[in-house]
């Protein structure tokens, strides 16, 4: 059996050096905008002293935000501060998963913020599970996942579960991902999930996702701007001979709430809460 692309070892990139290193230069202007309120916050400088898991290099965070360092960095930093704002339980919780965490830009501010807490990066890519093994601190942990649905953990074990850009992606076993989480979510336990949704399709074509879609048939055909998502779902393929990361998704909210609220307690859908995606925070009942 051949090996995929996800399960392939690769040569690693250096790192590029700790958050701290690249403060003396770093201008807050460089960020997007949604993340200048947290590197404007008093409190920054101390979430950067803290910091001493080195950042990868772009090569190994699947090229995100190039050579802006410490914007990657203020990124995770970001969202672990939305993650705690709509699940304030997140910061006492025994266990937290970081499902689809690549080389843990989010998981870090976890690891060094709630060192109580029992960290996992479940995760596609073997590249990304090395990083991690190799650099982050004890309380975090790794799965090396496979396309099919299922976390190797105890049933009701996981307070706290997210995910970005994961649910982006996934076509055929969303669904049974979906109940794979409510599995390992102990009752009263939170997820946390980015989407495309209607909202992300109203700002087409003005962001980055409008590159990877406009060329694509079927999105020409159903796309018009000003006009709303026509269907409660929608599926765009670009790489047909892959099981992996091979199409964009867009799912209305009212499909969430009809389809994933049969699992859970659909609490929030925040419009714009990661970038251009919808958050959806779910709890298990």
């Amino acid at each position: 059996m051949n090996k995929g692309w996800f399960d392939t070892r690769r040569k690693r990139q250096k790192p590029v050096g700790l958050a701290k290193d690249f403060l003396a230069s770093f201008s807050i202007e460089s960020c997007e905008d949604y993340m200048k309120p947290v590197a404007s916050d008093p409190d920054f400088q101390n979430y950067v002293d803290r910091d001493y898991i080195p950042v990868p290099a772009p090569e190994d965070r699947e090229g995100y935000h190039g050579d802006r360092h410490l914007c990657y960095w203020v990124s995770g930093l970001y969202d672990y501060k939305q993650i705690i704002g709509h699940i304030p339980s997140a910061e006492q919780s025994r266990l937290i998963v970081d499902f689809g965490g690549a080389s843990g830009r989010v998981a870090r501010h976890f690891s060094l913020n709630c060192p109580e807490a029992e960290v996992v990066v479940a995760e596609l890519n073997i590249n990304h599970v090395d990083y991690i093994n190799d650099y982050f601190p004890k309380n975090t942990k790794t799965l090396k996942l496979s396309s099919y649905p299922y976390f190797m953990l105890s049933d009701s074990s996981v307070d706290v579960l997210y995910s970005f850009s994961v649910f982006t992606h996934i076509d055929a076993y969303e669904l049974s991902w979906i109940a794979e989480i409510y599995r390992i979510l102990k009752p009263g336990g939170h997820a946390y999930l980015t989407i495309h949704s209607e909202q992300t399709w109203g700002l087409l074509p003005d962001i980055y996702l409008h590159e990877s879609l406009k060329k694509d048939r079927e999105f020409k055909r159903l796309f018009q701007k000003g006009q709303p998502m026509p269907m409660e779902r929608i599926v765009f393929e670009y790489n047909t001979e892959s099981n992996d990361y091979n199409c964009n998704i867009f799912h209305h909210s009212q499909y969430i709430k009809k389809y994933w609220g049969k699992w859970f307690d659909v609490r929030e859908v925040i419009f714009q809460g990661h970038g251009y995606q919808t958050v959806v925070v779910l709890r298990k009942q």
